[in-house]
């Protein structure tokens, strides 16, 4: 889940207080396996740069789910790069 991150609450130095931020990550799903987390700050989807939770969701509804995702996402100030399997290659439990 994204939300827009408060100003000053951790979001980073840089980051817009509107930029899209982790909320919660469902156990066991692929973006927590691809090492997403709580707290997170979405960057880029793709090659799109995301700069409000709408961008971020916009350019989440427009992914090819043949191929895998990736996001680069700002963690205590670090970029982080991660990537997610496209579904039909992610293992079934």
């Amino acid at each position: 889940m994204l939300r827009e991150s408060d100003a000053g609450a951790g979001s980073g130095v840089g980051t817009p207080p509107s930029a899209p931020s982790v909320t919660f990550v469902v156990r066991g799903s692929a973006a927590e396996k691809a090492g997403l987390e709580v707290g997170d700050v979405v960057l880029q989807v793709n090659d799109d740069t995301v700069l409000t939770r709408d961008a971020a969701r916009e350019a989440l509804s427009e992914v090819d789910l043949a191929r895998p995702l990736q996001l680069t996402v700002r963690r205590a100030g670090a970029h982080v790069g991660l990537s997610l399997p496209a579904p039909e290659t992610r293992s079934q439990p």
